[in-house]
């Protein structure tokens, strides 16, 4: 009889339990296809299409930086040959030569793949322990979690690619070692109908993506030590390690041959050599918490995700794969030391949930026992409905809203990333205008910064100095790039050892800016083309007619006409130009034409960011106090990750007078950017007016860290 109501309660939690997974499922499904519903944004693109396009032009194989003056016999291990002939094979069905029109194709190939992706997560959420609805209702919250971390990757990147292949081969390789029986570990490998050989075929593919393939030897390991399996403990090994053996020897059938599998090794040993810190260079470098002004609401999901999964896998201990769990820690510590990596531990985190072992966890068994024991058998029923509906419901809600904040770019300009809803290029990501200015001619040298490389690569009209990829140029390359960027004489001399016959710069990231007011300053060089996105300057003996107001006027006129002729209405991608010209004119000290511009773009975007920051700026230096604090409040809660509108908002108050409300903006500003030298400096000023005496102190000598050298600064300590 008690076997009968338990299959009874077993069919009943059946029946209610399929319709919530199938809609959670698709919920997740089509969030995860919005978030990869963006405009192009990655900048490394026209290089692999640029690169797709001459092998399958019959050039073969890149074996050197063929694109570079800087480094031109430098060895290239070209380790995503196999996705660079599909980018280009995307751009090309798309049609047009222009970026525009190949971003098309390259948009459908990431929708694609996302879709792939997503799907494959979805299937791994779907085999949550047990035939608790509680538990497989997890699958809601836990999807969100993951698509909160990785549509920071959602872009069209060899690693889009590799997340998938991690999670086929990560699968397989468990079935292999779960398989019963005596059969050799080799026939296993071998048949492509077993899931060793599936595992087998899909990391050769694999290797022809990615050189991060190697993750695959990895997880046969991990497998052999970690794994569940009936075989006896020496079959289970043979199995591992030939797993393993054939996953390295696998690169063997690339044009890479072995060096494609040392690749990851390479790659990493640069972050160890002497030279430039390309932690320091390469944005996406950074480790994770070190991000400064965008991913808010990400970085805290990533911290939360990190203590419900150490608490999933000690409450799940017994049942949970403990290979997964291995991986979801290794891959946390990747993610803590690199933005970069953030994409991976997302897809670790929802594998975490995935593959569980037969019967329900110890502890969920002991909260159940605990529930019948206290509740009635009508609350038992009912809360065994409650609670997964609320779960799924909950889900549904964040993902509509999620969903409406996308489609107008809210979520977008919140975490302070450039990429916006729908198709096309992200505005002012490209310097198409200023590369196509580039005289005719021999392809030029041209000194240029990471964020144009690729754009001047794709269009096959210059050698550049530096085209982004960090383990392709020795470290002297990269330290005189840093000497570049840096601006000033040493950036000067620096282009005469380079024979640099043209500098070509994308200007919307600020590390740009030192350069650029460096050359427009320099009498070597004039201005010969400029927009929203990118900056052109030639020699002037090569243009001795070089007018730099003319080009500055004729850039702010054509936004002006675009502006006129653009449906009225919100319209982030024409308020984002209009920052990013802003920027340009103020760095040209064209201030009023600035604030023109960026009071326009205002008005097609009234929650931009960048918009109130930088019109705060110039209200600030004309001395207007109360209008400039309102949009640095604005700008610090639009973007609750961005510590410089606290600061300004700080200046603001200090000198209106009120003191505290002051410090407590700077605080504020510390707090989000510890490593904020101007936060600390001023948050000691005010402290001091307050006369906390010992707080200042404390303050000056933060500040005094982050810049020892400042002798104003520690005369204003010693003062104290």
């Amino acid at each position: 009889m008690a076997t009968t109501a338990g299959t009874a309660r077993t069919s009943e939690w059946s029946r209610w339990t399929r319709p919530i997974v199938v809609l959670t499922v698709l919920a997740l499904g089509c969030l995860g296809l919005a978030l990869a519903w963006h405009s192009t944004s990655d900048l490394d693109l026209p290089l692999h299409d640029r690169a797709g396009r001459d092998i399958l032009a019959g050039g073969g194989i890149p074996r050197s930086n063929q694109y570079s003056f800087t480094a031109p016999d430098h060895p290239w291990v070209d380790h995503e040959w196999g996705f660079q002939i599909a980018v280009a094979a995307a751009g090309r069905v798309a049609g047009g030569d222009d970026l525009a029109s190949r971003a098309r194709g390259w948009q459908a190939l990431r929708l694609l793949l996302a879709a792939l992706l997503v799907g494959a997560l979805a299937a791994e959420l779907g085999r949550l322990p047990g035939s608790s609805r509680v538990v497989l209702a997890l699958a809601g919250p836990v999807g969100l979690a993951g698509l909160a971390m990785l549509w920071t990757r959602l872009t069209l990147r060899p690693e889009l690619v590799s997340f998938l292949l991690f999670v086929l081969v990560l699968r397989r390789a468990e079935s292999a070692l779960r398989e019963a029986g005596d059969r050799s570990p080799w026939r296993s490998l071998a048949d492509p109908r077993r899931p060793g050989g599936q595992a087998l075929l899909l990391t050769i593919v694999w290797h022809q993506v990615h050189g991060f393939a190697a993750l695959a030897g990895l997880v046969w390991l991990l497998a052999g030590l970690l794994g569940r399996s009936p075989r006896p403990a020496s079959g289970r090994w043979r199995l591992a390690l030939g797993g393993a053996a054939f996953a390295v020897a696998a690169s063997l059938l690339t044009p890479n041959l072995l060096a494609g599998s040392l690749y990851p090794l390479r790659a990493l040993g640069q972050f160890g050599r002497p030279g430039v810190d390309l932690r320091e260079t390469i944005s996406e470098l950074v480790p994770l918490l070190e991000t400064r002004g965008s991913l808010s609401t990400t970085l805290q999901i990533f911290k939360a995700s990190l203590v419900w999964g150490a608490l999933w896998t000690v409450a799940t201990w017994g049942r949970t794969s403990r290979v997964r769990a291995a991986i979801w820690a290794l891959a946390a510590v990747a993610a803590w030391q690199g933005q970069r990596n953030l994409g991976f531990y997302a897809v670790c985190f929802v594998l975490l949930h995935g593959d569980p072992g037969p019967g329900l966890p110890r502890l969920w068994t002991w909260l159940g026992e605990a529930v019948r024991a206290r509740a009635g058998a009508r609350i038992r029923r009912i809360a065994g409905v409650a609670v997964p509906v609320a779960l799924a419901a909950g889900t549904f809600l964040v993902a509509a809203a999620w969903f409406a904040a996308l489609t107008t770019d809210a979520f977008y300009l919140r975490e302070g990333e450039a990429r916006r809803w729908g198709g096309g290029l992200t505005p002012a990501t490209f310097p198409e205008s200023a590369v196509a200015s580039l005289p005719a001619g021999p392809p030029p040298r041209v000194a240029n910064n990471v964020d144009a490389a690729s754009t001047l690569v794709g269009a096959g009209t210059a050698r550049v100095a530096i085209d982004g990829r960090t383990e392709a140029y020795p470290p002297s390359t990269w330290t005189e790039y840093a000497r570049l960027k840096a601006g000033g004489a040493d950036a000067t001399r620096q282009l005469r050892v380079w024979r640099a016959q043209a500098v070509c710069l994308a200007h919307r990231n600020a590390a740009s800016h030192a350069l650029i007011r460096t050359l427009l300053a320099d009498p070597a060089w004039t201005l010969a083309a400029a927009d929203e996105a990118g900056i052109l300057f030639l020699p002037a003996a090569t243009r001795p007619d070089g007018d730099a107001d003319s080009v500055l006027v004729r850039a702010t006129t054509r936004y002006r006409e675009r502006l006129a002729t653009a449906p009225a209405g919100r319209d982030v991608r024409l308020a984002d130009l209009g920052a990013s010209l802003a920027t340009l004119l103020q760095l040209a000290d064209r201030g009023p034409a600035a604030e023109a511009v960026l009071v326009a773009a205002l008005a097609r975007c009234a929650d931009h960011p960048t918009l109130h920051h930088n019109l705060g700026n110039r209200l600030l230096e004309r001395g207007e106090l109360g209008e400039a604090l309102g949009h640095f409040e604005r700008a610090a809660r639009l973007n609750r990750n961005a510590a410089p509108p606290l600061v300004n908002a700080g200046r603001c108050l200090f000198d209106l007078g009120r003191i505290a409300e002051a410090a407590g903006a700077f605080e504020r500003a510390v707090d989000r950017d510890p490593r904020n030298f101007e936060g600390w400096a001023n948050l000691a000023e005010a402290r001091r007016q307050l006369g906390d005496r010992a707080a200042a102190a404390a303050a000056y000598g933060r500040a005094l860290r982050l810049r020892p050298d400042d002798q104003r600064l520690r005369a204003r300590a010693a003062s104290l």
